[in-house]
């Protein structure tokens, strides 16, 4: 009787144990933001975790902020989703502008102006998004890289 209680305890610990480790590495982890690109939204220090299951169900939707590894160094980085897959970007006197309309970005600090650098009229095709941090001077992001591959997106950034 004890053996058998202390096999299925064994068991049990295992399993929490293959459970724990699996939700942590493969559906949510913790993040610190590092950084000032995603000011006012993020400052520097801010936590929250990166949900890496959500999107097996459905695609990133535009203003939501991702955790994805940049083209430049292979670093994580978190960015707001500007554009999808389909959509063409057009930057012109300060505003963004997603397949023709001006979007609305309220989440930027008041007087904020996007500067277009070295991609502008760009068309997004299959797996592929345009991200920006919300502070647009200080940010290195898809306007000077191009987009970025669903194959480099870690995860759903959630505060």
């Amino acid at each position: 009787m004890v053996k058998k209680i202390q096999r299925n305890t064994l068991l049990l610990s295992l399993g929490l144990l293959f459970t724990t480790f699996t939700v942590k590495e493969c559906v949510i982890s913790k993040v610190i933001v590092m950084g000032k690109s995603m000011n006012p939204t993020l400052e520097h220090g801010d936590s929250g975790y990166v949900n890496k299951y959500v999107l097996k169900f459905r695609p990133l939707n535009r203003g939501e902020i991702i955790i994805f590894h940049d083209c430049i160094d292979n670093q994580l980085v978190i960015k707001r989703v500007i554009g999808v897959p389909g959509d063409t970007i057009l930057f012109s006197f300060g505003r963004v502008y997603v397949n023709g309309n001006m979007l609305s970005e309220s989440y930027l600090k008041a007087g904020t102006l996007t500067i277009p650098r070295n991609y502008n009229g760009l068309t997004l095709g299959k797996g592929e998004y345009f991200m920006m941090g919300d502070n647009r001077a200080n940010s290195l992001d898809s306007r000077n890289y191009g987009p970025i591959l669903t194959s480099h997106i870690v995860g759903l950034f959630v505060p």
